[in-house]
């Protein structure tokens, strides 16, 4: 453990974060990693006695933990107070539910989960109280876990849900969240590949590159009245002076938004991001055109709207999400 934090070290340089230790430790006690009584208080001494074997050999580590699977009161909660004059982040994982349930359904991917409001409020506090630098960071996500529910984790719906779940994470003060993937079976991955190559893009990713481009800036209050509660939206100040809108329709209708913003914008330039159907699984586009296995994506249709009077009429044709960009 010693020599491999010491390569890690030297081979990552200024770009290593912090080295966590151990995955998911509130599940050894059920899947045989450990001893069926196997408790936090194990857990808490194991990590202690890990931490002094790699501080040895690499005296300047960091630390993050306990990247729970569940048990934010049993052990995230506590480990934050335990540890946390020795780690520099706090981790959590989070899913909706369980992808191998018939009632992990497109619906249930949509519909608001009052569980994740309390959970990253829960994290935030419990970092600020104990002065954890880097804060929270929900170190492993995604839809649904056991690999996600195929046909619906893969389907364009992931892609709005994901734009709305990582504008929550941020809302909340999360430094980060990693979205879990990998392989090419029907599932939660964003980027799919044989373990060689990468072979797809599915509609996930699409939704993260559309929230990377929308989450420039700080939070400004986005309040939807009179609209369907399938429709969602974000506002973001940007440093660039400009003022980022993102609207997400998660009905198979259309809907057209009236966005009021201040009266000093006069210019908006719309990006949307489409999809045949919420349970789709091909065909997701943002700005009119696919990414490449490769990586690369250049938009194709991009809209030029008018502002009158701090308002403008925003379209969206069915399901989808568009980033409505306000300039002067």
């Amino acid at each position: 453990m010693a020599d491999e934090a010491s390569a890690a070290r030297a081979a990552f340089g200024n770009r290593l974060v912090a080295f966590e230790i151990g995955n998911e430790p509130d599940r050894y006690h059920a899947n045989g990693i450990r001893p069926s009584d196997y408790s936090y208080g194990d857990f808490l001494k194991e990590w202690e006695n890990d931490v002094r074997v790699i501080s040895s050999a690499t005296p300047d580590a960091s630390f993050a933990g306990p990247a729970a699977a569940a048990n934010l009161e049993g052990y995230t909660i506590p480990f934050s107070k335990d540890a946390g004059g020795g780690i520099s982040l706090l981790t959590h994982h989070y899913y909706r539910a369980n992808g191998k349930l018939p009632t992990s359904t497109v619906g249930l991917m949509l519909s608001p989960d009052a569980r994740l409001s309390g959970l990253l409020r829960a994290l935030k506090d419990a970092a600020r109280s104990e002065s954890i630098p880097l804060g929270f960071r929900l170190g492993e996500a995604n839809s649904f876990y056991n690999g996600g529910a195929p046909h619906v984790s893969d389907s364009f719906a992931s892609a709005l849900w994901v734009i709305d779940f990582l504008f929550q994470c941020a809302e909340s003060g999360a430094s980060g969240v990693n979205i879990h993937g990998g392989g090419e079976s029907p599932g939660y991955t964003p980027i799919a590949d044989d373990s060689l190559l990468v072979i797809d893009v599915r509609p996930e990713y699409y939704g993260m590159l559309l929230f990377s481009m929308a989450a420039q800036g700080n939070f400004m209050r986005a309040i939807v009245s009179g609209a369907d509660p399938s429709l969602s939206a974000w506002a973001v100040s940007g440093r660039d002076d400009s003022e980022r809108v993102v609207l997400i329709n998660r009905s198979e209708g259309d809907v057209i938004v009236d966005v009021e913003v201040q009266s000093n914008y006069h210019t908006a330039t719309l990006l949307p991001l489409t999809g045949r159907s919420l349970e789709a699984e091909k065909g997701t586009l943002l700005g009119g055109s696919a990414i490449t296995a490769d990586g690369s994506w250049e938009k194709s249709a991009e809209e030029q709207a008018t502002v009158r009077d701090g308002h403008c009429a925003v379209a969206l044709t069915g399901p989808g999400a568009v980033l409505a960009v306000f300039r002067q």
